[in-house]
């Protein structure tokens, strides 16, 4: 099983939302996060996330972590 964040996807639909074009400056700028943390949310490259963070994108998204992240089941080997 793994966990892929879909942050690019919420900020995606967060600009249409709201019709405007949102930057990682933007959402450091709202939530504290750090830019590079920002970055690799988008690229997919955390390990890990801290609960702090978690708590700080839902609330700048207004989601759920459930509407943050997809598991994708692990494939099977034979």
């Amino acid at each position: 099983m793994s966990i892929k964040f879909i942050f690019n996807e919420k900020l995606l639909d967060k600009m249409s939302k709201e019709k405007r074009r949102i930057t990682l400056e933007d959402v450091k700028r709202e939530t504290g996060i750090s830019k590079n943390a920002l970055s690799n949310l988008g690229k997919e490259t955390l390990s890990g996330i801290k609960f702090d963070t978690l708590e700080a994108l839902c609330l700048y998204f207004n989601c759920t972590p459930n509407d943050l992240m997809i598991i994708r089941p692990a494939r099977l080997r034979f």
